[in-house]
């Protein structure tokens, strides 16, 4: 079996493929993958309909190494008799969310500004930069009793949602099921 890997992947997982038989080729452009079997791609690679039709009538798999699949035309894919496959795990959904509760802190507590300010960079280059401790210099928001609105229930919302629970957030979520007014609620009362 012929797998096309769209880029280089960390860790040993295509070596632990090239271990057990199969021909692992790493290509770049994704017009290069005439006949293969299968297609590992990434969410930033566009697979299409062309670009199946370049891989050949062989072409099997198209397994994307991320938690969703929106970079994948799913219908073109049913039409030819390709299975498309993803690869979701708690541990990529908790390092999502904690990268999120990692913006959300940065922006409430201005950690970029307050960063920039103290090194004298971008917004503040210039002008001087800390000069000693002032008792509102990039004070921020309080997080605790906010309300959070959360676009997108899924394994990760709801993993933002769980370490929301530690702030005493009130929670406002939205679901592809829900109809527009639940969002305009959710955008006209969530503090973030």
């Amino acid at each position: 079996m012929k797998i096309f890997v769209t880029k280089q992947i960390p860790g040993e997982h295509l070596e632990k493929l090239k271990n057990v038989g199969y021909e692992v080729l790493v290509v770049e452009p994704l017009e290069k993958i005439k006949d293969s079997d299968a297609l590992l791609t990434l969410l930033t690679d566009r697979v299409d309909g062309d670009l199946m039709d370049a891989a050949g009538p062989g072409l099997k798999v198209i397994s994307n190494y991320a938690v969703g699949y929106d970079n994948i035309d799913i219908k073109a894919a049913s039409d030819r008799g390709i299975v498309v496959a993803n690869t979701p795990c708690d541990e990529v959904n908790e390092a999502v969310a904690e990268h999120t509760w990692a913006l959300i802190l940065a922006l409430a507590r201005k950690i970029v500004e307050s960063d920039e300010f103290i090194r004298d960079r971008g917004y503040f280059a210039g002008k001087g930069g800390y000069k000693g401790w002032e008792p509102d210099l990039f004070l921020g928001t309080n997080l605790i009793g906010k309300t959070l609105g959360i676009v997108g229930l899924g394994r990760i919302g709801t993993m933002v949602a769980r370490r929301a629970q530690g702030y005493n957030m009130r929670l406002l979520y939205f679901k592809h099921t829900d109809d527009a007014s639940v969002l305009n609620t959710l955008l006209s009362e969530s503090d973030l």
